[in-house]
């Protein structure tokens, strides 16, 4: 898989970088969830969204009792395996 990254101008994808690409090539183009979102804006988004979560529990007076569950993340062969 080639991963290329880019911007869509004049209702045309333009690559970051010059490659030359077979025709008839099959291929998958993801755009970003916010039209005209740049990486800085995305990235002030997630802190902003971590800054409110923080603030969440740091205010919160909730007590917690007992010992916290070990969480155990999936290895990708399990996860291929459901």
């Amino acid at each position: 898989m080639l991963v290329l990254n880019g911007f869509i101008e004049a209702g045309l994808f333009k690559s970051e970088t010059n490659i030359s690409i077979p025709d008839s090539q099959k291929a998958i183009l993801i755009l970003d969830e916010k039209e005209g979102s740049t990486l800085k804006e995305k990235l002030s988004r997630q802190r902003n969204l971590w800054a409110e979560i923080r603030k969440e529990i740091e205010e919160s007076d909730e007590v917690l009792e007992g010992e916290p569950e070990r969480l155990h993340f999936r290895t990708p062969t399990e996860v291929d395996a459901l």
